[in-house]
């Protein structure tokens, strides 16, 4: 755990640097618009950089915002809101599938960290099928990440199990019914 920390802290210090570089060698405009979906350690890169004024340093004025989910930042992007969104690659993957246009610069972590939680009574993948699957909302990461995490468990995530978005389910009793 402690080594997965310190590669996953110093990943992102030099993906920040490289976002700075990158950004000074060519696009520096003056004004830009940082947003993060949600407050997550991988948005660690950017708050150094806005602490040691390193996007000062190469004449940047940044503007950092905070965007409760990865879904609504993406969408910010998308609209020419943002000029850098630090967020999953799941959300660049599904834009781009569904016809966006986004660009992964760098990664900050290189695994999904997600992981498939159930209730005692469920022992095997099989167990699952039926069930309903909790994720944030629909086209986030968490979405992908149970899709991917069902195949992996060899369940069709369209067809064994149900993907219930966080918004759709009023209460945890909900979701403890499924």
């Amino acid at each position: 755990m402690r080594k997965t920390l310190q590669v996953f802290f110093e990943s992102g210090v030099i993906a920040g640097a490289l976002l700075g570089f990158w950004i000074q060698s060519g696009i520096a405009a003056e004004k830009i618009r940082i947003a993060t979906g949600g407050l997550a350690a991988s948005s660690a890169a950017v708050w150094a950089g806005l602490e040691a004024k390193t996007f000062q340093k190469y004449g940047l004025e940044p503007e950092y915002i905070i965007i409760d989910n990865g879904t609504v930042s993406g969408q910010a992007l998308l609209a020419g809101e943002l000029q850098y969104l630090i967020s999953t690659g799941a959300l660049a993957i599904t834009a781009n599938t569904k016809g966006g246009d986004l660009t992964i610069i760098g990664g900050i972590i290189n695994f999904i960290p997600f992981q498939l939680i159930g209730r005692p009574e469920i022992k095997t993948a099989e167990d699952l099928r039926g069930k309903k699957v909790a994720i944030s909302r629909f086209g986030s990461a968490s979405e992908f990440a149970a899709r991917e995490a069902l195949k992996k468990l060899r369940l069709d995530p369209s067809k064994d199990a149900a993907k219930l978005a966080s918004s759709t389910a009023r209460s945890l009793k909900d979701l403890s019914r499924a």
